[in-house]
């Protein structure tokens, strides 16, 4: 038995659920001075990742605009490009608003331009999902001018357009709107709140994207055993102590079958009906493994891993 692929609105079509995140496929690169990737990675070694996803069944690969300038959806174009099976694939990038984009509530010419900057790095003539990347939580989507997106769609070269949001607010703030028809967010063991929402989503008929299901990797069998050590090149160097030291603790007080707490957590967020797609980021051939092991194992009903996580809070308590 193997999980069911969900059916995605917009697209008109049948996604598998397990994705696959293409951030850390851009290496090395800073923002504002500070390291934003996940620290080195050869461009060989990314394209062979993605064709052993490709050739595993994975679907769905999200990336943006911003991972390394462009880099990653380079690399993703690059494994489309040169894969026998890239057909079903499914592409998701990311592009940011300007602010004066922002201020005039107005996608227009610049907009489109940015647009056709990720089709042309990624060398394919459609972009099936695009999101726009961290919006203010507040946007007034309903009085945004988006004959840019709305055009773009006309003209096929995108399937569907949403939202990836900044924060919870951000989310429940699409939702209300009836923005786009995706929304991509944090969820996974340690930050659970976008489950009351879920009702919302499938009402609606909007797809959700689930980002970071393994808590920036937290979510590990090696950290049960071991304080987390990141290098000094990776963006996890910058994480807050606080949330990091209580992710931990709280992770471990998670019992995990089969010792693999990784998998656990994937199985979890795949038990909810109004969950589109899980996107974990894969750096080696072995996590694509433990991925293969979760969709071939199959679905779970939600009920049985729920009673799980007796005391375990919902969200870290700092972050409201």
């Amino acid at each position: 038995m193997s999980l069911n692929p969900r059916y995605w609105k917009g697209l008109g079509r049948q996604v598998a659920p397990i994705g696959f995140g293409c951030w850390q496929l851009a290496g090395n690169y800073e923002v504002k001075g500070k390291p934003h990737g996940w620290g080195a990675m050869e461009p060989q070694d990314a394209v062979r990742l993605m064709h052993a996803a490709l050739d595993q069944g994975i679907q769905f690969f999200d990336t943006a605009a911003g991972y390394g300038a462009g880099r990653s959806e380079e690399l993703l174009g690059k494994a489309l490009r040169s894969s026998t099976v890239a057909g079903e694939a499914v592409i998701c990038t990311k592009v940011g608003l300007l602010p004066e984009e922002i201020n005039a509530l107005a996608l227009g010419t610049a907009f489109r331009q940015r647009v056709e900057g990720s089709l042309s790095r990624i060398g394919t003539e459609r972009i099936d999902v695009l999101l726009l990347h961290g919006p203010p939580d507040d946007m007034p989507w309903k009085d945004l001018d988006k004959w840019a997106l709305d055009e773009l769609v006309q003209e096929g070269k995108l399937g569907t357009y949403g939202i990836s949001a900044v924060s919870l607010a951000g989310v429940e703030n699409v939702l209300h709107a009836g923005f786009g028809t995706c929304v991509e967010w944090v969820f996974h063991l340690l930050e659970r709140r976008p489950e009351k929402l879920f009702p919302r989503l499938q009402e609606r008929g909007m797809n959700f994207i689930a980002r970071s299901p393994l808590s920036r990797g937290l979510l590990s069998e090696r950290y049960r055993l071991e304080a987390p050590q990141f290098r000094p090149d990776e963006f996890r160097s910058n994480l807050p102590r606080d949330w990091v030291q209580w992710s931990i603790e709280a992770m471990r007080r998670i019992p995990a079958p089969g010792n693999n707490i990784a998998e656990h957590a994937l199985r979890y967020c795949l038990s909810f009906e109004g969950m589109s797609v899980v996107i974990p980021g894969v750096r080696t051939p072995k996590q694509l493994e433990s991925l293969e092991r979760v969709r071939r194992s199959g679905p779970v009903a939600h009920g049985q891993l729920k009673a799980m996580f007796q005391g375990i809070p919902v969200h870290y308590p700092a972050w409201t």
